[in-house]
């Protein structure tokens, strides 16, 4: 390792005991590794020229520091299939790529999206034998294990990175079930010695933006700690003190030269590759052709009927293209590439089956939806009846049809590989997410109805018991508010039966319902307590005011006022008492203020203060009415006693106007219309209406008439003054 010494001296790195990581990539040649480690870690190395065409840049093993981070060596590998070595020094490749898997704690792999799925170009074939010789050559060690990080080049975005990572453990785990273990690591599992992760880079010509905002992403996981997707784990350190790292590289090194099994395969073992390699290449172009119009259905969203009996035909004829040609080459090698078509066309396959797969879900929520809409009342408040039956049958229905779809789009080779259990799952999940929000859209509705009928059966009764205002109204209060909570009970309970609710849902929707009749009634009970003045007076005016048949009382000379007054005002003062305590539970039912028992505040509308002012103000306001029908008495007693000589004296004073009027034809005629009119009053008894207008006319103008006479009966103070 040339100047390794003098590099690692002027860098202090020895200084650093193991308080260092170590990172190496590996990938085809020209596809950007240099250029994606400089832009991560701020190295310079040397990166194609693209006006000199696409070449091998990078030769050999290159080391270099992290520009943000000192403390992370880089190093840069030779790519691989590169046309400058040439398919004879392919061994130059497994060393180098398992010289980089033993000396770092992560592992870079670059490889385009385009050639995930294929064996040789995304270096899957290579990885096999560095992975079987690093256990047998170096032990592997679990205690340090190694992270692999998949770094997809030009990535399309309408794949799903999931569904590549689950494609890449996959493959990862067929190789790791190919791969010869040492006895002690027969039963081990590739993730006992390894972690997966697994990063996507868009295009860095035709997307730049996004492809330099996911490299500066994939920049923090490496050099920020705080990063919540930090990458350095102390689980990869290999705890090699940092002045003995060179002789440990040469060791490393030594021990992979003097392997023999990195040696390339025979001649006729190489033919036999390269010829099945190009019949399989043929033979999956040909299928990808005959696919392309299944893939264009799909991604226009739309369902392939019988696509596993069409792909399973697709599969067949590609084997048979195959195989045809390739059974004259080396039995084992055929065999083996055969072995991988079937795998790669299987890929192909399952990822439109598992597009399929959503399409096929995603129908059969739309049919469930349908088939909803057809079942559920036209009118808006309806509830639908026999709920939970009609529900289980429609999502039955398309349960079933979703099964049918996803079994039969199954083909033969990967009957047992092929599995829908997690799709069915998220569609009955989601089904049942439907089905629970349309319960409780039919339960709100149905306690909807229960609360319109809960007016009619609780709020208006109770709302007569309290204009009533009786004796005995709050036991007919805590009668009406059983019965209506044993009604509404047994009702919601026989209609909760067709919504398939548990004991504790029902318990749990009549405890609801039970506290809302409670409420109800406690709402209007208070609500009447704190307009009780205005109902009092309305109430008081109604006994005082008017008579039992509803009609306005006159207030004549002879009508005992004190007495309506006296019986008016108890009967409504009583009320204060009735509405001052909530008496709505029977241990309740004796409480009073005058009482010896302290009366709760809970149960308490109005205290007894209350009660006092409340019936103080009553007090005023209706004396207020008391004195106006005394003096209203007073005055219709004074207006109709008009004496006999006054009617005399209007006879004779008015007999001129009263000769005028009968012999004047318009005036005779308006004398005329308004007697009949007057008759007219008498018989129809109306005098109520207008003789109280009549009496204030006349008595004004008897008034006025006195006056004037004793004006001139009576003389003057000055005139007596001067005949003294």
């Amino acid at each position: 390792i040339e100047n390794f010494d003098q590099v690692i001296t002027a860098w202090k790195f020895a200084e650093r005991g193991t308080d260092y990581k170590a990172l190496a990539i590996l990938g085809c040649q020209s596809g950007g590794k240099s250029t994606l480690l400089n832009l991560l870690f701020g190295t310079t190395f040397q990166v194609m020229d693209h006006e000199r065409g696409r070449q091998q840049t990078t030769k050999g093993i290159w080391l270099s520091r992290a520009e943000d981070a000192p403390d992370i060596l880089v190093f840069d590998v030779e790519g691989t299939d590169s046309k400058e070595r040439g398919e004879d020094d392919m061994a130059f490749e497994r060393k180098t790529s398992l010289f980089s898997l033993a000396l770092s704690e992560i592992l870079i792999i670059n490889l385009w999206f385009t050639d995930i799925g294929r064996l040789q170009a995304s270096n899957l074939s290579l990885l096999k034998i560095v992975l079987e010789l690093n256990l047998q050559l170096f032990g592997g060690n679990s205690e340090h294990k190694k992270q692999l990080l998949f770094c997809i080049r030009d990535w399309d975005g309408r794949t799903t990175v999931q569904a590549v990572e689950q494609q890449m453990k996959a493959d990862m785990a067929n190789i790791w079930a190919e791969v010869q273990k040492p006895e002690k690591f027969a039963a081990s599992q590739m993730t006992d010695f390894f972690d997966f992760t697994f990063v996507a880079l868009p295009h860095k010509i035709f997307q730049e933006k996004e492809f330099f905002d996911a490299v500066k992403a994939l920049k923090l996981r490496f050099t920020d700690p705080q990063n919540s997707q930090y990458l350095w784990d102390k689980a990869f350190s290999p705890d090699i003190p940092a002045d003995g790292f060179g002789h440990y590289l040469e060791q490393i090194w030594e021990t992979i030269q003097a392997n023999k099994d990195l040696d390339l395969p025979t001649q006729k073992e190489m033919l036999a590759m390269y010829r099945c390699d190009e019949i399989s290449s043929e033979a999956y172009n040909s299928f990808c052709e005959a696919l392309l119009p299944i893939s264009e259905q799909l991604r226009l969203g739309n369902l392939v009927e019988d696509f596993g009996k069409v792909t399973q035909d697709m599969l067949e004829t590609a084997m048979e293209a195959y195989e045809g040609p390739a059974s004259r080459y080396h039995e084992a090698v055929a065999m083996k590439k055969g072995e991988d078509l079937v795998h790669k066309i299987k890929k192909d396959l399952h990822t439109l089956f598992l597009d399929l797969l959503g399409k096929l879900r995603a129908r059969a929520v739309d049919d469930f939806e349908e088939l909803l809409a057809s079942i559920l009342p036209e009118e808006e408040s309806a509830v639908l009846e026999q709920f939970a039956e009609k529900m289980n049958g429609i999502k039955r229905q398309v349960v079933d049809a979703f099964e049918g779809g996803a079994k039969s789009a199954v083909i033969e080779q990967a009957a047992t590989e092929w599995k829908y259990d997690a799709d069915l799952a998220d569609l009955v999940k989601t089904l049942d997410k439907r089905i629970q929000a349309e319960r409780e859209n039919q339960l709100r509705k149905m306690m909807d109805y229960l609360q319109k009928e809960l007016k009619m059966t609780v709020l208006e009764p109770l709302e007569d018991l309290m204009d009533a205002a009786e004796a005995d109204m709050w036991a007919r209060i805590r009668k009406l508010h059983a019965d209506a909570q044993a009604e509404m009970q047994e009702t919601l309970a026989g209609r909760l039966v067709a919504f398939d609710c548990s004991e504790e849902d029902v318990a749990k929707q009549v405890a609801q319902l039970e506290k809302h009749v409670t409420t109800q009634v406690l709402d209007a009970v208070r609500e009447r307590s704190e307009n009780l003045y205005d109902d009092m007076m309305k109430k008081f005016e109604q006994k005082f005011k008017y008579d039992q048949d509803g009609l306005p009382r006159k207030w004549e000379k002879g009508v005992d006022i004190p007495a309506l007054y006296q019986a008016a005002f108890n009967s409504v003062a009583e009320t204060i008492e009735l509405f001052a305590i909530l008496r709505l539970k029977e241990e309740h039912a004796e409480l009073s203020h005058d009482g010896d028992e302290k009366v709760p505040p809970e149960v308490t509308l109005l205290s007894k203060r209350q009660c006092t002012q409340l019936k103080q103000r009553f007090k005023q306001a209706t004396d207020g009415m008391f004195s106006s029908a005394r003096n209203e008495q007073d005055r219709i007693s004074v207006a109709m006693q008009i004496p006999t000589f006054l009617i005399v004296l209007l006879i004779i004073l008015g007999y001129d106007e009263l000769w005028w009027v009968l012999s004047n034809p318009f005036l005779f005629s308006l004398s005329l219309t308004f007697g009949g009119v007057a008759v007219l009053i008498w018989y129809l008894e109306l005098g109520y209406l207008v003789t109280p207008v009549l009496n204030t006319i006349v008595g004004t103008s008897v008034n006025q008439m006195k006056n004037t006479v004793q004006g001139y009966i009576q003389p003057k103070p000055q005139e007596h003054a001067k005949t003294d």
